[in-house]
């Protein structure tokens, strides 16, 4: 899941990817917002 389209598929329209960068950063807190549909990492 490295990519916007990757994202995209899994989370659908809930899920909002910036710069394609779902998981660049893999940390708690970006866990945390794909679950509860915010992705604001630039």
């Amino acid at each position: 899941m490295k990519t916007t389209r990757a994202c995209r598929q899994a989370f659908g329209s809930r899920v909002r990817v910036i710069r394609g960068r779902c998981q660049a950063n893999a940390r708690p807190s970006t866990v945390a917002d794909l679950i509860t549909g915010r992705v604001t990492r630039v």
